[in-house]
């Protein structure tokens, strides 16, 4: 208890001192899921599950002309993981912390051309574009963040990001072997334009993983990297006040961490009609993920596309049967949608997903080896109902349905005898106080 108070004692003076620039806020969001076909179809006897994971996030941030600061710890567990007399636990991370230098600007000086320009040190998160390559996966309780350095631009409606990062386990005296289980470095450049009608960017970013070769007393060497590059770019076209078109390209080149060559590509074209005063939105669209041919054993390039860093919750289906945790083969995928949203009032929406799901490229059939497998994968239905209780408190409901095909029992190892169908339901509380 005494560090418990110390801490909370500085940090009552350092507010007291610093009242007119900081923030302290908290984040406290337990969700309830019941699974029975969550991210993979259940093998045959399977029993459903149940559990409720919890994430607790404090949020301290001070912010002056020419200094931002920012800290996230947090505490991520599942309801009973530690027991109720535990000396210690393992489950505290520092989501965000870093700071932040404003070299210029119109923060500093109101006459100054630029509107920023400054660096960030520090852990943080990489959010683009919706989070279709580079996200903070709020989905998921411990997130997604990066060690890095950024410089940031602003100025008239452009935003300039390029940063890179450099990974070590611990201080090393010699040399900077990584045996992490990510990137060994990154590099990246993003470019930003909004306008009233138009919103376009491009990414470039570059992920090196540490490459290990055999020597001949059958030690493991560290030999260099294995490069790989994502590059795309993402368009928004606001054509009337109710109807826009957008889209978004990717491809990735180079080495994956295997050592293997890449040829990889994603497609995404989407349109979005508002209708009934702004209370309904339905946007109709297509990805199309690229992936390896099952039947030509001879080529040795990987073909299929991986979002690494994306919140794939958010496009491909809430059963996170793609690019998730459960591996769905490397024939890529074709994700067909309608997603809908209905404002019911201000305090209620509700969301409603239909996605079909096939392969992008041929499936080496298990029940005749050498043809291709029917690409048609399944079919997802995801209903989720949202409600604003109070300004800091939102509750969500969601209900999802996945009806998979026999490809889909294939690519996901249940067997025929393995369930053909699968079903997600969730109830999620989110707190958000900010206490000054």
């Amino acid at each position: 208890m005494k560090p418990t108070c110390t801490l909370f004692f500085l940090l009552c003076c350092f507010t007291v001192s610093q009242a007119q620039t900081t923030s302290l806020g908290m984040q406290v969001k337990p969700r309830m899921e019941y699974r029975d076909g969550y991210l993979t179809l259940p093998p045959s006897g399977a029993e459903a599950g149940f559990h409720t994971n919890d994430r607790i996030r404090l949020q301290f941030a001070y912010t002056s002309p020419k200094v931002e600061v920012v800290v996230q710890p947090q505490y991520v567990y599942v309801w009973g993981q530690n027991t109720f007399n535990a000396a210690s636990e393992a489950n505290f991370s520092m989501y965000q912390g870093y700071a932040q230098m404003n070299f210029m600007g119109k923060a500093i000086d109101s006459t100054h051309r630029l509107d920023k320009f400054g660096l960030r040190l520090g852990r943080q998160e990489l959010n683009y574009d919706g989070g279709r390559f580079l996200s903070n996966l709020d989905w998921a309780p411990q997130g997604i963040r990066h060690d890095a350095a950024l410089f940031i631009l602003e100025d008239n409606g452009w935003t300039l990001h390029a940063g890179a990062g450099f990974n070590q386990e611990a201080p090393r005296v010699f040399g900077t072997t990584f045996n992490g289980n990510l990137y060994k470095s990154f590099q990246m450049v993003w470019l930003h334009k909004q306008h009233q009608k138009f919103s376009g960017s491009i990414l470039m970013f570059k992920d090196d993983f540490q490459r290990f070769q055999i020597d001949t007393a059958g030690n493991s060497i560290a030999d260099g990297v294995n490069s790989r590059i994502t590059a795309g770019t993402m368009l928004e076209f606001k054509l009337t006040d109710n109807l826009s078109i957008g889209g978004e390209f990717y491809m990735q080149r180079g080495k994956d961490n295997g050592g293997n060559t890449l040829e990889t590509s994603l497609v995404n074209l989407h349109v979005t009609g508002v209708l009934a005063n702004g209370k309904v939105n339905i946007t109709p669209g297509f990805d199309i993920a690229s992936g390896s041919d099952g039947l030509n054993l001879e080529d040795t390039v990987n073909r299929f596309f991986n979002p690494t860093y994306g919140i794939n919750h958010k496009f491909y289906g809430f059963m996170d049967y793609f690019y998730v945790a459960s591996p769905f083969g490397n024939a890529g995928l074709q994700d067909f949608y309608v997603r809908s949203t209905f404002k019911l009032n201000s305090k209620w929406n509700t969301w409603l997903h239909l996605h079909y799901f096939a392969s992008a490229n041929n499936i080496n059939s298990a029940e005749n080896p050498g043809t291709a497998a029917d690409p048609y994968l399944g079919t997802e239905i995801d209903w989720i109902v949202n409600h604003q209780f109070a300004d800091n408190v939102q509750i969500q409901f969601g209900a999802c349905y996945m009806a998979a095909s026999s490809t889909m029992q294939q690519i996901k190892n249940v067997g025929p005898n393995g369930g053909n169908s699968g079903v997600f339901t969730y109830l999620q509380f989110m707190f958000t106080p900010k206490f000054f």
